[in-house]
């Protein structure tokens, strides 16, 4: 007897699509409850359950043993995603899981928003993206073996401001815990139902004053460079590698004009001690040189001059000898003749 019910409580579970012992009916709806009493505390809505987004975190969850890795879930397409994860490892039931992310809270350094990190640079993500205001469904699931446990938050189908911890816009999307009863948790918890599938708002129009920024936001790392969500968004890391390269090069501009002013004052100074800058004294040794070629032409042409000269009164000289013989070239026979 006993088996036959063991036999059909698995064919009812499996006729859910649920997995036994972590997020079958029973269990979701704790997660849900549990939930939602968090976030009424904050006066932001309820939320209902995503079987894609719980079956797709039961297949990560029970790949993890010892480390808590977060998964690319906001890489996810719908229905299981994009969605934002928390992890936590070692409680023993689902309520002290999502307790201890709650308690994160209490590291804000501003309740409105909460924008991380927290005091001392203390964890808040995973208080955030439970209070999220923009977040309408949830996926959780359990790994049973290493007591890890996993819950996704999703607002939709694609990426925008009511995605669970986009940056820019915590104010948007975190506020404090209400005042008076109204904000504590046995009034919350009365109130707050495990129901699944409640009629649920367009987590868009959550965000009425707020532009769908949609692929200019895009802040999330897919791998192979694929697009978040399946909506064609760039991965945040373009952005940081091109604050990087505009940080270099303004870096080495830095550098070049403080090497240039270094060099301009030594230049300055040393124009102080010697006859001009080393720009003047460049040209001035230019000029004498220039000068020496000069001379040098000069010197040269003089002598060929001189001896183009001395040539011209040989001539003459000669001439005038004839002249004072009356025979042409006497003054050289007379020489001769006397020499005998």
């Amino acid at each position: 007897m006993a088996l036959m019910a063991a036999l059909a409580s698995s064919c009812a579970l499996a006729a859910y699509g649920f997995v036994g012992d972590s997020n079958d009916p029973v269990t979701a709806a704790r997660w849900v409850k549990i939930t939602n009493t968090y976030r009424c505390m904050h006066g932001v809505g309820k939320v209902g359950w995503t079987q894609a987004a719980s079956d797709d975190a039961q297949k990560y969850v029970d790949t993890l043993s010892t480390e808590l890795i977060n998964s690319n879930s906001l890489c996810l397409s719908s229905p299981a995603g994009p969605a934002q994860e928390n992890l936590a490892k070692g409680y023993s039931n689902l309520e002290d899981a999502v307790a201890n992310w709650y308690s994160e809270g209490g590291h804000c350094v501003d309740q409105q928003g909460c924008t991380p990190p927290g005091n001392q640079g203390r964890e808040t993500r995973h208080y955030t993206a439970l209070v999220w205001k923009g977040v309408t469904q949830i996926g959780c699931a359990i790994n049973s073996t290493t007591s890890i446990y996993i819950c996704r938050y999703r607002s939709g189908d694609s990426l925008g401001p009511q995605t669970a911890n986009m940056p820019m816009f915590f104010r948007d999307s975190v506020y404090p815990q209400l005042a008076g009863e109204a904000g504590s948790f046995d009034k919350c918890s009365s109130d707050s139902t495990g129901a699944l599938n409640p009629s649920l708002p367009d987590p868009a129009s959550l965000y009425p004053n707020v532009p769908n920024v949609g692929d200019a936001m895009s802040w999330v790392t897919c791998p192979g460079g694929a697009a978040p969500g399946g909506n064609g968004q760039k991965v945040r890391e373009r952005h940081q590698w091109i604050a990087f390269v505009i940080t270099m090069v303004l870096a080495l501009c830095c550098i070049g004009f403080c090497c240039y002013s270094c060099r301009f004052i030594k230049e300055k100074k040393m124009g102080k001690m010697l006859p001009g800058t080393l720009a003047e004294m460049s040209e001035k040794h230019h000029k004498t040189d220039h000068e020496d070629w000069r001379y040098d032409n000069y010197h040269d042409s003089e002598e060929a001059r001189l001896t183009q000269y001395s040539g011209k009164e040989t001539r003459k000289d000669f001439a005038k000898g004839a002249d004072n013989s009356g025979v042409p070239g006497g003054g050289l026979v007379s020489l001769i003749a006397g020499g005998h």
